[in-house]
């Protein structure tokens, strides 16, 4: 590179990174370095002339800065939520702890008037606060825009009519007859998410919702019931079922041991078609979790005495192996 064409990029470098403290990040030299590598391996002979030249440098070194803005964005917002889980193969119960920590901050916008609408994993981001994991809830709100194509992400009518994500929508969000969207629409997709963090995969697969159009999409939604965690991950064949209880720490059959019964109900009672069946409130569901994880009686599942011994034998079972740990750390600590 000729040394009055070098001094005139780094120039313009200083210019593109403004008032950011580019020692930081990136050196002007650096920047120069990489928008001249970028515009090399495009052809060195096809700028029209000098003026050309520069300005491809300029819009060069333009993307490299947005890049590493959104690098670090993404460092500062966390990882999706469901990303974090199976990064770390937290097991079942660690994943209820995390997914409660959703519900409390759900039920907090809830009692703020406000309702998601579009609730999934890459809108619960989770960062670690002194090593501790902390989801935090983003984008509130749906803002009105135009997307013809019907995709995975977000989507919309030609007429501006917020539908959502098509994996996480409620029943009444995909049936557009003018029924008020409530905060059991959010229940419903927290459901989803439940189902997602404890099984691996939604409860219906987004690509084939899909491929019918909106018509079919819509029709699946509202009238084909998803099959119980348990059972989902009872099908799962090959390397899938083997990632499933990779990521959880533990191996598939004792995953689908852990699903049956109190976590399967709670899911369902989630992804009811008639909202009145769901849970009220975010906190709701939380607790009923609570319940699980203390060996309690959910609310989820039709009670019987079959079901209440059960459980009230499993928490007796738990406060006696607690006795006996501390009784054996007592007579330990004596000796």
């Amino acid at each position: 590179m000729l040394p009055l064409v070098y001094e005139e990029l780094r120039k313009l470098a200083v210019v593109r990174m403004g008032n950011e403290k580019a020692g930081q990040t990136l050196q002007p030299t650096a920047l120069v370095h990489e928008a001249w590598l970028k515009i090399a391996g495009e052809g060195g002979d096809h700028f029209a002339n000098r003026r050309h030249f520069f300005q491809s440098a300029a819009g060069a070194m333009q993307q490299i800065l947005i890049d590493i803005a959104r690098r670090k964005q993404r460092l500062v917002r966390g990882i999706k939520i469901t990303e974090y889980c199976d990064q770390n193969q937290l097991p079942t119960q660690e994943r209820l702890r995390l997914f409660i920590l959703v519900c409390q901050a759900i039920q907090h916008a809830h009692q703020k008037g406000i309702i998601h609408r579009d609730i999934k994993p890459s809108n619960i981001l989770v960062t670690l606060h002194d090593g501790v994991p902390v989801p935090k809830v983003i984008d509130f709100g749906i803002a009105k825009a135009t997307q013809q194509e019907l995709t995975d992400k977000t989507v919309f009518t030609q007429f501006q009519q917020f539908i959502g994500t098509p994996a996480y929508i409620s029943p009444e969000q995909a049936e557009m007859s003018g029924l008020d969207i409530d905060t059991r629409a959010d229940i419903y997709s927290l459901g989803v998410l439940l189902y997602e963090l404890l099984v691996g995969q939604t409860p219906f697969d987004a690509r084939e919702m899909m491929q019918g159009g909106l018509d079919a999409l819509r029709q699946i939604i509202r009238e084909k019931e998803p099959l119980r965690p348990s059972t989902k991950l009872n099908t799962l064949q090959g390397e899938a079922r083997t990632t499933a209880g990779k990521r959880r720490h533990t191996d598939v059959g004792k995953l689908v041991h852990q699903l049956q019964g109190d976590l399967d109900w709670i899911v369902m009672k989630c992804l009811e078609k008639d909202r009145t069946r769901r849970y009220d409130t975010a906190n709701g569901l939380a607790m009923d979790i609570q319940r699980h994880l203390a060996n309690e009686p959910v609310i989820a599942r039709p009670s019987s005495q079959f079901y209440r011994f059960r459980n009230w034998h499993g928490e007796i079972r738990l406060r006696s192996r607690q006795r006996l740990r501390l009784q054996w750390c007592s007579c330990w600590g004596s000796w």
